[in-house]
């Protein structure tokens, strides 16, 4: 299968373009730059989890060659299970900080609820409004996007200020 992304908006067409899915090629149970970062999610059973293959690329190029993203879906049990079973203990939950990502975000956390699993650390780094890890690269660099990973926060603080931005 083949997952891309349209480089130019174009009106009316999707931003992520995956083939149909096959018997061998079903998205929700891919992971794009997981075999690329296979070996250093092994050896330090930590990956990030971004939205798009851009994001994938630009962490990679600056270092964070630990990043993966689903194939143009939310995260599915299929994927989390995936990483799992890879040995990852720390999952870096850092999508694009507009309303979308929040929501993106909100049902990564309802997935990794149902799928609980204590031996599973999850912290949620939340970028600038309109940033994601590509463009915040390009904004900020290396040292800056490191430093938001730094500040992530656990499941319990982000649900906190999540309640408390709706009220």
């Amino acid at each position: 299968g083949y997952g891309g992304r349209i480089l130019e908006p174009v009106p009316g067409a999707p931003k992520y373009i995956n083939t149909e899915e096959t018997a061998l090629f079903k998205k929700g149970n891919e992971l794009y730059g997981l075999f690329q970062h296979l070996g250093k999610i092994k050896q330090t059973r930590k990956a990030m989890l971004v939205e798009g293959y851009t994001d994938v690329l630009s962490t990679a190029d600056e270092g964070f060659d630990y990043s993966v993203a689903p194939m143009g879906t939310a995260l599915t049990r299929e994927q989390l299970a995936l990483l799992f079973s890879q040995g990852v203990r720390d999952l870096i939950v850092c999508l694009d900080g507009d309303s979308a990502g929040e929501q993106a975000s909100l049902r990564t956390l309802e997935l990794l609820m149902k799928e609980y699993n204590p031996a599973l650390h999850i912290w949620i780094v939340r970028l600038p409004d309109q940033h994601d890890p590509d463009s915040f690269l390009k904004a900020h660099g290396k040292t800056e996007f490191q430093n938001q990973i730094d500040a992530a926060i656990g499941i319990p603080e982000f649900v906190d200020q999540m309640i408390k931005k709706d009220i």
